[in-house]
């Protein structure tokens, strides 16, 4: 079997290049495996640890995160934060990321992206108690939040809709 995806189709692709401009396709990274799709997944990891990922990183210890969504959602307050952080540390995780839910407005799907402004409701020590009960237990603090997303249901939509 043998699978190929591309990004560019020489069909429906076009690109019109003024005077000077140039155009650089994205890399395409292949690999062949005779062992199926298992084979392929090795010889792939393979190819990015040794040849394509910055020696820097390629060695070194990767963390082992704990994020708050898939244990939270948006039902989180300070007590089930730091019991989800206290868990964290005792199986020996690194670093605990503060998933979707802690800002004001933002119970569901359909509000407060954009404004993220610390629900004080459910963190009354803001994210400053939450990062510093992280360090008391040896983790590092992540926060998660997503700037390429507004809600309509936002001050900054209402503010700026054109944005």
């Amino acid at each position: 079997m043998i699978r190929v995806q591309g990004g560019i189709s020489e069909t429906d692709f076009s690109w019109l290049l003024e005077s000077g401009e140039c155009f650089q396709t994205p890399e395409a990274v292949l690999v062949y495996s005779a062992e199926g799709l298992g084979g392929m997944s090795r010889a792939f990891h393979d190819l990015w640890r040794e040849r394509l990922l910055s020696p820097r990183f390629a060695a070194t210890h990767r963390p082992i995160v704990v994020n708050s969504w898939e244990a939270l959602y948006f039902d989180l307050d300070r007590n089930k934060i730091f019991s989800l952080i206290d868990a964290a540390a005792e199986i020996g995780a690194d670093t605990f990321v503060l998933d979707d839910g802690w800002f004001a407005h933002r119970d569901n799907d359909n509000g407060g992206l954009g404004d993220w402004n610390v629900d004080y409701k459910k963190l009354p020590g803001g994210l400053r108690e939450v990062g510093e009960h992280c360090r008391k237990r040896g983790l590092s603090f992540g926060l998660w939040f997503e700037p390429e997303m507004v809600s309509e249901d936002s001050r900054l939509y209402a503010e700026q809709p054109d944005w």
